[in-house]
């Protein structure tokens, strides 16, 4: 039985994906599959002994729940995993970019994005654009 709160993050996914995706294939090696995507970032804090502190911010895809099909790989993994990537053809420029799934300080490649289990946020790397 869902919540007040279950009902908004449901809600606010759907809201994300028709709104704000873009078309994005997902990989692990040679197989793959056709998605929605959308852009975010996390914010975090590099500390440094001379200055304190320097912001960074890492670019992340949000992977809504029922787009990700991890199951058409056939290797048992569910889940994003470091080295997998992602292509993002941007219709403007013609330009299709490839980023790689990584972890970053403090965190693995991918975490859920709320707490109600909706929307996966993986943190990439640009590795390159064509």
């Amino acid at each position: 039985m869902s919540n007040l709160f279950e009902e908004g993050a449901a809600m606010m996914a759907s809201a994300f994906r028709q709104s704000g995706s873009i078309d994005a294939t997902y990989c692990r090696g040679l197989r793959r599959f056709a998605t929605l995507v959308v852009k975010g970032r996390s914010d975090r804090i590099i500390l440094d002994g001379e200055v304190g502190g320097v912001s960074a911010h890492e670019l992340d895809f949000l992977l809504a729940e029922e787009d990700a099909r991890f199951g058409v790989f056939g290797d048992g993994v569910e889940e994003p995993i470091a080295g997998d990537r992602i292509l993002e053809h941007d219709a403007a420029s013609d330009a299709t970019r490839t980023w790689e799934v990584m972890p970053i300080p403090g965190e693995p490649c991918w975490r859920w994005s709320d707490d109600y289990y909706k929307r996966r946020r993986i943190h990439v790397k640009l590795v390159s654009e064509a």
